[in-house]
């Protein structure tokens, strides 16, 4: 298996509207929008344990009945700030399984002092 990790580059101040959300007011692309899981959505897979800190992914999936390549989403932020389920990674993931691809979108540990090794750690284990 060929696991393909895509690391997002942090955008200029925008707004989108998230298709299916309650609200058609925009948001912000990097303000989190909340999980709501379905046939092809799972949300906040624990991949590690660390005491006092629960580091998860989101896992999204064309249509089920074939095996799909997948791809790992790593969102921007300089390893300071961002989240997976910001609208700017929904987006790139709909994109993804609209192609049929698997998307996995990871949060992992913020920092605020380089170096950053325990963020690098958190989406090394992914892979």
């Amino acid at each position: 298996m060929v696991v393909i990790a895509l690391l997002t580059a942090t955008v200029a101040a925008a707004q989108v509207t998230v298709p299916g959300s309650a609200s058609a007011e925009p948001i912000e692309t990097w303000a989190p929008v909340a999980c709501e899981p379905n046939d092809n959505l799972i949300c906040n897979v624990e991949y590690d344990d660390l005491p006092g800190i629960s580091i998860t992914m989101d896992v999204y999936m064309p249509p089920a009945g074939q095996t799909y390549p997948g791809v790992i989403l790593i969102h921007g932020g300089g390893w300071e700030s961002g989240d997976k389920r910001s609208a700017f990674m929904i987006a790139r993931a709909d994109y993804l399984t609209s192609r049929g691809l698997v998307a996995v979108a990871i949060n992992y540990r913020l920092t605020c002092d380089p170096p950053v090794p325990e963020s690098v750690a958190d989406a090394d284990l992914c892979v």
